[in-house]
């Protein structure tokens, strides 16, 4: 089933923080992953296969973030990206 960002299922098992971000780091590789597969496979049932599969990475990591703004989190994750200098213009604006 998938959820938008404003839905939740309340019979699921109550997920900790560290799982939380676990599942934005991984959505966000398995995306970063894809985005490769869908430039070297441009054109193909394989780049379409890969695009479909980017689109739900996508969904996954929009609600990871999500449950992470409604637990107050979004600071560690900035702070992260920071710190390994993937915050592109979000760093620049800072300075």
């Amino acid at each position: 089933m998938t959820r938008t960002a404003d839905q939740t299922d309340h019979t699921e098992t109550p997920r900790s923080d560290a799982q939380v971000w676990n599942d934005l780091r991984e959505a966000l590789g398995n995306c970063l992953r894809l985005d490769a597969e869908m430039s070297a496979h441009a054109g193909t049932a394989k780049g379409d296969t890969a695009c479909e599969a980017f689109d739900a990475e996508v969904d996954k990591a929009l609600l990871a973030y999500a449950d992470m703004t409604c637990r107050g989190l979004t600071g560690l994750f900035e702070d992260v990206l920071l710190e390994r200098g993937l915050a592109g213009d979000a760093e620049e604006a800072a300075a």
